[in-house]
């Protein structure tokens, strides 16, 4: 787990890993540029912790990466209320016949994890 931990070291914002890992996140887009746009605060924050050679410098990079945010974290939002309602159906499902279905459900938060978010 360790070795998880270290391979992604710096992906997530410090404030963020708790809830991710607790699922809190799981069916809910994060764009990191709204954090900063709404808090100048949090930028000279952020600038002094990580410093400035940490930051995308390269403004069509940048452009381009604000945009792909904000688009898949609208698009998504519309579709994870279908997809944290099929898996409620499919725990409901085991329970009204007396079966749990770990596996399955384990598959289905991963496959989030790692191909939507990842």
């Amino acid at each position: 787990m360790n070795d998880i931990a270290a391979s992604v070291n710096g992906l997530f914002m410090e404030e963020d890993v708790d809830k991710y890992q607790n699922g809190e996140f799981l069916f809910q887009m994060n764009n990191r540029f709204d954090r900063s746009e709404g808090s100048p605060q949090y930028r000279i924050e952020s600038i002094t912790k990580k410093g400035a050679g940490y930051f995308e410098r390269n403004l069509e990079t940048l452009a381009f990466k604000h945009s792909y945010a904000y688009i898949s974290s609208k698009e998504l939002n519309k579709v994870f209320p279908i997809m944290k309602a099929a898996m409620t159906y499919l725990s409901a499902a085991g329970n009204t016949v007396n079966k749990t279905f770990i596996n399955d459900e384990e598959y289905f938060e991963n496959y989030i994890k790692s191909s939507i978010k990842g």
